[in-house]
């Protein structure tokens, strides 16, 4: 499930039920919230995000065809998110 706020894309969350429940609107609720996953996956979602955000600015009118409102969210809003999200894989500190 993808939710959309006034500002853009916010997110999504799936239930381990199959279900899904929508992500929190409150930003610091959402930035105390942890995820664990293995670090090979977190290096593999990463290549993925850099692959998409190479692939955005590389063909930026075939990806405009493909957003639904590319005038509110376009190719370069979306590939300097995808950026941010690899940078905070990245970043993250791994634990145990």
């Amino acid at each position: 499930m993808f939710l959309t706020d006034d500002f853009g894309p916010v997110g999504w969350c799936e239930m381990s039920d199959g279900g899904a429940k929508s992500a929190p609107h409150d930003r610091s609720e959402a930035e105390s919230a942890s995820v664990s996953i293995e670090v090979v996956d977190a290096i593999e979602i990463a290549e993925i995000l850099e692959f998409f955000a190479d692939w955005l600015r590389a063909e930026p009118d075939h990806a405009r065809t493909l957003l639904t409102s590319p005038d509110l969210y376009g190719a370069e809003d979306l590939a300097t998110d995808l950026d941010r999200l690899v940078n905070l894989i990245q970043t993250a500190p791994i634990g145990p």
